[in-house]
């Protein structure tokens, strides 16, 4: 079969590239991301720039939250971000990405995220 015909390992190549760039990839929420998610979700000043209410919700709904929009099962998709490990660096998480219909959110401090419309919206603090 000459190299130009399409193969299992063209398929896999193919399919890895899919979620993975130069220096962070998109994966499935694991359990251990949710402190982390949970936390930037609950600080007020990060919840700001994401929310349409500043009053922070519970652990619970939040931990919920992010794992219904992480099923995958309805008609939108989310993702966790992480950085790809770098030597013995590991990798490192760095948000949450969401997509509803036609509509994207990002949940991640220290990035520029988008409005649900793809407009840019505010630098996130730092932190």
């Amino acid at each position: 079969m000459p190299d130009s015909e399409w193969s299992a390992q063209h398929a896999t190549s193919y399919g890895d590239q899919l979620l993975t760039g130069r220096s962070v990839r998109l994966r499935g929420l694991r359990d251990e991301d949710l402190p982390q998610l949970v936390r930037w979700w609950q600080d007020p000043r990060l919840g700001a720039l994401q929310m349409s209410s500043v009053i922070p919700p519970s652990e619970a709904a939040a931990r919920e939250l992010f794992t219904r929009w992480s099923a995958n099962q309805d008609t939108g998709a989310g993702f966790s971000i992480e950085t790809l490990p770098v030597g013995d660096e590991p990798a490192t998480l760095l948000g949450h990405l969401t997509m509803f219909k036609r509509a994207i959110h990002l949940s991640a401090p220290g990035v520029a995220f988008f409005d649900g419309h793809g407009q840019p919206g505010t630098e996130l603090p730092r932190g």
